[in-house]
């Protein structure tokens, strides 16, 4: 039999296929949001365990899921008035150094992590005030697929690409990032 016919694909669980049969077990020395994020990368399922709180539970769920290998379609967002002491807070602990900054779901711009550090020394700073506004944006829109999103990205030189409903509606749809769609190609599975 020739190895592109053989597959160790099974199903976990109805209507739930993986790549890999491997689990992790649900132990807290075993399994937290970083193993089930290795885990999922090569097509395995990482089970995380429950000894801890229910909003420690939901934050490592959160931060799996998060991690996707295509678009991210609920990223952390700021408000405008979000201040920088706020802002060093929420990048605390976290692996993305971008976060679009919205006034209701409307895009207004870009902030990342090193920015929002440069102004440590006054914390009571606006994130509006040091964000890549709007207009300075590389932007698409909706139904951009992985494709065009790598194409963007390779001939603008962006490292990230908001996905906005349309020209005229600025309702951010979520956003891509090269980091995860390098992942992509490096863990197809």
């Amino acid at each position: 039999i020739p190895t592109e016919e053989i597959s160790t694909e099974t199903e976990f669980v109805r209507g739930l296929k993986i790549k890999v049969p491997f689990l992790s077990a649900a132990m807290d020395t075993v399994t937290e949001a970083k193993m089930a994020k290795a885990m999922a990368k090569n097509g395995a399922v990482g089970v995380l365990h429950r000894n801890c709180t229910i909003a420690e539970q939901v934050a490592m769920v959160r931060d799996v899921k998060r991690q996707r290998s295509t678009m991210v379609t609920d990223p952390v967002t700021f408000l405008p008035t979000t201040t920088i002491k706020q802002a060093i807070k929420a990048f605390e602990g976290v692996d993305f150094d971008t976060v679009p900054i919205v006034k209701g779901n409307r895009l207004l711009g870009l902030v990342s992590k090193s920015r929002v550090k440069d102004y440590a020394d006054e914390p009571k700073k606006l994130v509006k005030n040091m964000m890549i506004p709007f207009k300075d944006l590389h932007v698409a829109y909706e139904h951009t697929d992985v494709a065009a999103a790598k194409k963007i990205m390779k001939q603008t030189g962006k490292k990230r690409l908001p996905i906005i409903k349309s020209k005229t509606n600025r309702t951010l749809l979520g956003i891509y990032f090269k980091k995860d769609l390098e992942t992509m190609d490096k863990f197809p599975n």
